[in-house]
């Protein structure tokens, strides 16, 4: 009896060792995906700060502040045409311009 309740407690150690191994290599990654995501943040940020101004402008109305383009047409007096080809022009720009 005593050898059977020495292999679990054993066996339950074992487990417990592999659970804070596998939980430690878990964090980790997640460490080491937010230090990548922060990185990749960050050079899509600085890309979008080489838009030209007005197109610069449209695109963080829109992306950041959420503004339709009919919004962003009327708080900038352009027509939602010409917000629309700066959206267009800003997404080929970070296409062209962003590189991982």
């Amino acid at each position: 009896m005593n050898n059977s309740v020495r292999f679990v407690k054993n066996r339950k150690i074992f487990v417990n060792d592999d659970i804070l191994k596998y939980t430690m290599n878990d964090i980790e990654s997640e460490s080491n995906q937010l230090i990548e995501r922060s990185e990749l943040e960050e050079k899509m940020y600085q890309t979008i700060e080489l838009l030209p101004p007005k197109c610069k402008e449209v695109f963080k109305l829109n992306k950041f502040e959420g503004l339709k383009y009919s919004q962003i047409a009327e708080n900038l007096n352009l027509s939602v045409k010409t917000v629309e080809a700066h959206i267009t022009k800003a997404f080929k720009f970070l296409h062209e311009n962003f590189t991982t």
